[in-house]
């Protein structure tokens, strides 16, 4: 399900998770982890449990599993036909290919770019961006290119009224940067940035996952501590209501972690979670 980002006084109320090293085996490529923009593989509103492997396997739980892209390429998940479903899609950084399983393929980028899909028109379609490091250069295929952040950022994937907007996570010092917006800090170095609707109310939270003691910090709200050293948080909606649970991806036992609602063992070693 696709987090919204809402700003009101030039205070930032929500931004979604970004790109941070996960400890699973890594690729060659430059990007980790998967670039996903949305996790509803079967379009019943519900974020499903999928993973990918350098197999270029993919494992979407009680939907289908089956071999899509190269060991090597990225998933950038998304619903590419504005069809209300998350397509099966990879971007592959040698080439600068994407290819999103039954509806397309194209070249878009370079070896050194980051994939950055999303709907920035708010028209329910995921675009393919790139964002580059070298120069900060954000640019959204068809649609825009801009300069905002450098090498020292993170993109992160974040909406503003249903939009997906240009904004970037310094992972040394917790600051974070939406374009003509705002900027503010909010959590230290390590930190995984990974808000989301938790509330149920219309503006979703500013949250990250603290590796090291499983701290879920809520902005301006709460903390919780679920998990710990070992995990990745991946939060999504797994049961369909509208709103975000905390979750996560522990890749030494491919256990799966929904608070307060389920724990199952999905995945083999060396897949990572292709779900948002």
């Amino acid at each position: 399900m696709k987090t919204v980002l809402a700003l009101t006084a030039g205070v930032a109320l929500g931004l979604a998770a970004g790109a941070f090293p996960r400890g699973s085996p890594s690729s060659s490529s430059p990007q980790t982890p998967p670039a996903v923009d949305s996790g509803d593989y079967n379009g019943d509103g519900t974020d499903e449990l999928a993973v990918f492997n350098q197999q270029a396997r993919w494992a979407v739980r009680n939907v289908t599993r089956l071999s899509f892209g190269d060991g090597n390429d990225k998933p950038v998940s998304g619903d590419y036909d504005d069809d209300g479903t998350s397509d099966i899609a990879v971007y592959r950084h040698s080439q600068g290919m994407w290819s999103v399983r039954n509806v397309t393929r194209f070249y878009f980028g370079s070896t050194s770019d980051l994939a950055v899909p999303g709907d920035y028109t708010g028209s329910g379609r995921c675009r393919a961006g790139i964002f580059r490091p070298s120069t900060g250069m954000w640019s959204v295929r068809d649609l825009t290119r801009c300069y905002f952040g450098n090498s020292t950022y993170d993109p992160v994937r974040g909406y503003v009224l249903g939009k997906k907007v240009f904004a970037v996570f310094h992972p040394e010092n917790g600051l974070w940067a939406i374009r003509d917006l705002t900027r503010f800090y909010f959590g230290a170095a390590g930190d995984q940035p990974v808000a989301g609707e938790y509330g149920g109310d219309p503006w979703p939270e500013i949250v990250i996952f603290r590796r090291s003691t499983g701290l879920w910090a809520i902005r301006d709200a709460t903390r919780i501590y679920f998990g710990g050293s070992l995990d990745e948080a991946v939060p999504a909606d797994y049961d369909g209501d509208g709103i975000d649970e905390p979750g996560l991806f522990r890749y030494t036992t491919d256990m799966w972690s929904v608070r307060d609602l389920t724990r199952v063992y999905y995945g083999t070693y060396g897949d990572e979670p292709v779900t948002r």
